[in-house]
């Protein structure tokens, strides 16, 4: 029998593709291509996409879902964006812990290997004011906005803690999305990338709303 595809494998495998397009054909700015225009606004769909297709490969760890993992990490070592690679190479090493297959393993390594290309390779963009470097700012301008800015992360975090109220088999989507939001903080703190919900940058804000959508259909049975 045909094979069909269930809903978040059909996310998985379009987020994919748009991380491929983006590679090949988006905004390119010094030899990087993180960028699509969509009017005259311009998006990163690597801080859009990335969160929510690891939480919906959390929950749909199947071989399909795992080939369109593979190829949305080879599309950020293209980009390069070494910050998203980091965070779906995080993200797949947080679910490997907890789902010990093959499937998933491989999934790990290939976004390792992709994060490491992209990591040496060059990227010398400036950061952009009140999108990166917030984190810096807010700790030059005083302890008010650091404190301000702590308490925003801290916000950003809090839908991981569901991990204590949820069933078991339903505990590794909040553990999965404390880790890539985590880790986006991470990257954040230490480089020129778009801070979480506390920055301008639409596409993060985007990402994050998109990724909390992700919950109620990670697990869903419903075939296309």
């Amino acid at each position: 029998a045909r094979k069909t595809l269930t809903p978040p494998e059909v996310w998985i495998f379009f987020s994919a593709a748009v991380l491929l397009i983006t590679a090949l054909f988006g905004i390119e700015a010094d030899g990087i291509k993180r960028w699509v225009a969509i009017g005259p606004v311009l998006i990163q769909p690597g801080i859009i996409l990335v969160p929510l297709m690891s939480l919906l490969f959390a929950g749909r760890p199947g071989r399909l879902s795992g080939i369109a993992i593979c190829i949305a990490a080879l599309a950020l070592a293209l980009q390069p964006d070494s910050a998203t690679a980091a965070v779906l190479a995080a993200a797949t090493i947080g679910i490997l812990l907890h789902r010990r297959d093959l499937n998933t393993l491989i999934c790990a390594a290939v976004t390792v290997f992709s994060f490491c290309i992209a990591l040496f390779r060059p990227d010398n963009l400036p950061a952009i004011e009140f999108v990166e470097g917030v984190y810096r700012a807010a700790v030059a301008s005083g302890i008010l906005s650091s404190l301000l800015v702590a308490l925003g992360t801290a916000i950003l975090l809090v839908p991981a803690f569901c991990i204590r109220v949820l069933p078991k088999h339903l505990a590794l989507l909040p553990f999965v999305f404390g880790v890539v939001w985590f880790t986006f903080v991470l990257a954040a703190l230490f480089g020129n990338y778009p801070t979480p919900l506390m920055g301008y940058g639409s596409s993060s804000i985007v990402g994050y709303f998109l990724c909390l959508y992700a919950f109620p259909i990670a697990y869903s049975k419903k075939k296309l």
